[in-house]
C-alpha cells in the first residue's frame, strides 16, 4: 500500500502550492485532507482517516504504526480526489501536519523595536527583525527552563502588531517609532519532530510546518478566548483575528473536575462515568442530585479558578473579550464550557459583560470548501481547520506567517 503512486520531487516548502495535503494527528486516529489552495481560501478534494492505536498516550512515537495509519489515510484522501467532485486524482507533494496539544508548550512574548529615523516609511525587512527578535526571545526564556532539550520550536504566532501604541494589522509603509508585537511560540518533544520529519521523507512528501491542533482550530476565529477542555488539561488562548497572542494551560480537566465532584462518596472511580451519566438524566434520588449538583457547582469553580490563575498576572489585569470559542475534546463535562457564561467566571477576569459562548462545532468556516461528496461534521474540524490554516499561511494575507515560518529553525532536531 505504501506510495504505489510516486510523487514528483518534493517542492521546497517556502514555495506556494497549488495541492497540500494536512495530516491531523488526533487521539487514536490519523486524520488526512488533500486540498487545493487558492488565494486563502481551501478546497478540500478528498479526506481520509486511520486508527493509530496509543496515539495520545505513548510516551514516545511509534514511526512504523504511524507510518501504516499515515499511508493509509493519506491513501484514501488521495483517492477520493478522483471519485468526489473534483474527478480528478490529485497528489500533492508538501503536507502541513497538527500535534495534540497536549505535546505541546507554549510561550507568548512581545519584542519591541525602536526606529531610528520615524518619519520613514517601515520596510518588510524591519518587521522581519522584530519577528526575528520575538523568536529569539522565546527561545532564550524555553532555554531558561532547560525545555529545549526535550523540544524544539515549530512554529509561531503573531497575534497583534501595534506602532506607537495603536494596533494595526500591517505595519509596513507606515511611519512611526516603536514597532511592538505579542507573539506565540510552540514546542513540540523532539521525538515527535524526529518521527514525523522522517514519516514525511517515507511519505515522499515536503514538510511545511509542524503546529498545534489548537494554532489551527484558532485560525478561522474572530477575537475571543478559546477554551479546549481535554481529559488531563485545559488550554486558554488569546484570538485575535484567528492568530493566538498567548496560550495557557491548567493542569485540571475533564477527569479531575469529575474527582473533585465524586471524590469522598461511595464510588469507584471506575463507576464515575456513569454516575454522571444518571445524575444528567435525573435518575437518582433528589437528595443525591442536590448533592452531586452542589459538589459539581464547587469543582467547576475550582477548575474556573486554575484556570485564571494560569494566567499571566498582567494579561489578566487587561480587558478581554467577552465572546468565547469552547469545545469539550473529552466528551465528559459539557457543563464545564457553560459555567464560563456565569457571574463567576465574569468577576474571575476583565470583561466588559458577561462571557458568551459559541460551541465551535458550530463554526461555519466559508473559506473552506467541500469538494467531497461527504456531508461535514464536528468530526472534521481539526483537519477543516489545519488546511485552512495552510490556505491562510500560503495565501495574500500570510506574508507575515510566510516570513515566521523561514525564521523558525525546527528541521533537524537534535
Amino acid at each position: 500500500m505504501l506510495r504505489w503512486l510516486r510523487r514528483s520531487p518534493a517542492a521546497q516548502a517556502a514555495d506556494v502550492p497549488l495541492f497540500h495535503s494536512v495530516l491531523t494527528w488526533e487521539r487514536d486516529h490519523v486524520r488526512a485532507a488533500v486540498v487545493k489552495l487558492s488565494h486563502g481560501i481551501a478546497d478540500v478534494l478528498g479526506t481520509g482517516v486511520s486508527p493509530v492505536h496509543g496515539l495520545g498516550r505513548a510516551q514516545y512515537p511509534d514511526p512504523e504504526r504511524w507510518l501504516i495509519g499515515a499511508d493509509l489515510a493519506l491513501t484514501q484522501a488521495e483517492d477520493m480526489t478522483e471519485h468526489g467532485n473534483y474527478q480528478r486524482k490529485v497528489v500533492a507533494d508538501s503536507v502541513t501536519m497538527s500535534v495534540p496539544d497536549a505535546v505541546t508548550l507554549a510561550m507568548a512574548v512581545s519584542p519591541r523595536r525602536e526606529r531610528s529615523h520615524p518619519s520613514q516609511p517601515i520596510k518588510h525587512e524591519e518587521i522581519v527583525d522584530l519577528l526575528r527578535r520575538g523568536y529569539r526571545e522565546a527561545l532564550d526564556r524555553f532555554d531558561d527552563d532547560k525545555r529545549l532539550e526535550r523540544n524544539t520550536v515549530t512554529c509561531g504566532s503573531v497575534g497583534q502588531i501595534r506602532l506607537d501604541g495603536r494596533d494595526v494589522l500591517d505595519p509596513e509603509g507606515l511611519q512611526g517609532t516603536l514597532l511592538e508585537a505579542d507573539m506565540c511560540f510552540f514546542a513540540v518533544p523532539i521525538e515527535w519532530v524526529r518521527t514525523i520529519e522522517n514519516l514525511s521523507d517515507r511519505l515522499e512528501t515536503s514538510l511545511s510546518s509542524i503546529v498545534p491542533q489548537r494554532l489551527a482550530i484558532a485560525s478561522s476565529m474572530h477575537d475571543g478566548l478559546l477554551v479546549l477542555v481535554g481529559d488531563d488539561q485545559t488550554h486558554l488562548d488569546l484570538v485575535r483575528q484567528g492568530r493566538i497572542a498567548w496560550s495557557v494551560c491548567s493542569k485540571r480537566g475533564a477527569a479531575g473536575i469529575i474527582e473533585a465532584t465524586l471524590a469522598g462518596l461511595p464510588v469507584q472511580a471506575n463507576e464515575h462515568q456513569q454516575v454522571m451519566q444518571q445524575y444528567r438524566s435525573g435518575n437518582l434520588q433528589q437528595q443525591d442530585l442536590d448533592l452531586i449538583a452542589a459538589r459539581y457547582w464547587a469543582a467547576l469553580k475550582t477548575w474556573m479558578t486554575e484556570l485564571r490563575d494560569a494566567i499571566p498576572p498582567e494579561e489578566r489585569a487587561r480587558s478581554l473579550p467577552e465572546t468565547h470559542y469552547g469545545l469539550d475534546l473529552s466528551h465528559r463535562v459539557p457543563e464545564a464550557l457553560l459555567a464560563l457564561e456565569t457571574p463567576f467566571w465574569e468577576e474571575a477576569l476583565c470583561f466588559s459583560r458577561c462571557p458568551r459562548l459559541t460551541a465551535i462545532e458550530n463554526l461555519k468556516n466559508d473559506r473552506v470548501m467541500n469538494w467531497t461528496r461527504q456531508a461535514y461534521s464536528p468530526a472534521l474540524l481539526p483537519v477543516w481547520s489545519l488546511a485552512y490554516y495552510a490556505a491562510r499561511q500560503f495565501g495574500p494575507s500570510g506574508d507575515l506567517d510566510q516570513a515566521l515560518l523561514s525564521i523558525i529553525d525546527w528541521r533537524g532536531a537534535a
